[in-house]
């Protein structure tokens, strides 16, 4: 996420990182998996990235997984062995978030159209409007209406550009819900990416269940699927951590979620990724309930699912979600139709264009065979 207010309040969760990697090797060559097609992809972008970027990447083809880790250096591309270090992913959190939503919906009967005033031990500011309450769905769909920062996010920046949610903790969580939150729609009516939406849906489960949602997401997620390496604890994977750079490739600080962490506060590898990516390949009924469709977004390409964005044109229909932080992009794109996927992690917050690294991403999707 950059320093930048608009740019926070609009796709706040999608950025990239770089640090240590296995034994490198100079120059990028074809393998099983890795065609001409993809590694000139590769280069074409990684290219263009400043020094010290480090990109791990994973090209799934049915069950078949190739890994390719890229770290550019001296103004070179070198491969390197990075499938099983660990960067900030952002965003991406959000899509756990919802398969812990998901499955209490299954397992618990959550009802996912229920209000959610119900359940809040504090009074929303603004829990309707013309007559629309907010429901869980629309935290997880970004329907809800509620902004995606709150206005005095700024404050909060310019105190500490380089960590800038570190300060922002229970009690501004609340203040903000109960005193300056105002709904920029009627919920249910529009799109609008939320990211405090977001961040209230995680504090619900957690309320619903009397347990921390990184419990919920070791015990419904990442240990169902093997995902030992993904995490909101930070300590647990410092190891392996590659250190994340901006856009002009300076070093920059790892961010402190607080409040902000069942938005974007996990840590994961490309490994763990696409493990997940190959249980949504299975017949896994939460996954299937959680790709259902929820919402059309008017004028655009997409369908909104239970977090997924859904991306459908010319015959096309790829899930996806990308995440972003102070020195992290990521992204994983799913085409279930071919039973094709790409997972791409990045240390560096270099974006010529908006979303430039979901461009880099849906090129290598496109290019496997």
């Amino acid at each position: 996420m950059r320093a930048s207010v608009s740019k926070i309040a609009i796709f706040l969760f999608m950025c990239f990182f770089c640090g240590t990697a296995g034994e490198a090797q100079e120059g990028l060559r074809t393998k099983p998996g890795i065609t001409e097609s993809i590694l000139d992809t590769i280069v074409r972008y990684a290219s263009t990235y400043p020094n010290q970027t480090q990109f791990s990447i994973a090209i799934i083809r049915n069950d078949t997984v190739s890994y390719i880790g890229v770290l550019k250096s001296d103004g070179r591309l070198i491969q390197v062995s990075n499938e099983d270090s660990v960067f900030e992913i952002g965003s991406i959190t959000k899509v756990f978030t919802s398969t812990v939503f998901v499955d209490y919906i299954m397992s618990q009967g959550i009802d996912p159209d229920e209000p959610i005033s119900r359940a809040l031990p504090f009074r929303l500011s603004q829990s309707e409007q013309d007559g629309k309450a907010i429901t869980y769905k629309m935290l997880s769909n970004h329907t809800s209406g509620i902004p995606s920062m709150p206005d005095s996010i700024d404050s909060y920046i310019k105190r500490n550009p380089e960590n800038p949610f570190v300060e922002f903790g229970p009690k501004e969580f609340e203040h903000f819900f109960t005193a300056e939150m105002r709904l920029h729609f009627s919920p249910g009516t529009q799109w609008e990416y939320s990211n405090m939406g977001a961040a209230l849906l995680g504090f619900l489960l957690e309320l619903r269940t009397g347990k921390a949602l990184e419990t919920l997401f070791q015990s419904k997620v990442f240990s169902k699927y093997g995902m030992n390496s993904t995490s909101m604890e930070r300590s647990h994977l410092q190891d392996r951590l590659v250190h994340g750079h901006d856009e002009a490739g300076n070093p920059v600080s790892n961010w402190d979620w607080n409040a902000f962490r069942n938005a974007g506060g996990c840590l994961s590898t490309a490994r763990d990724l696409t493990r997940f990516v190959l249980a949504n390949f299975s017949n896994d009924p939460v996954l299937q309930y959680q790709r259902q469709r929820t919402f059309r977004v008017e004028h655009n390409d997409i369908d909104i699912a239970y977090a997924w964005h859904v991306f459908r044109k010319n015959g096309v229909e790829w899930y996806f979600h990308n995440g972003g932080t102070g020195g992290y992009h990521s992204n994983v794109t799913m085409d279930l139709a071919r039973r094709r996927a790409v997972v791409v992690l990045a240390n560096c917050t270099y974006e010529p264009e908006e979303r430039y690294l979901e461009k880099v991403s849906w090129k290598i999707l496109k290019a496997i065979q």
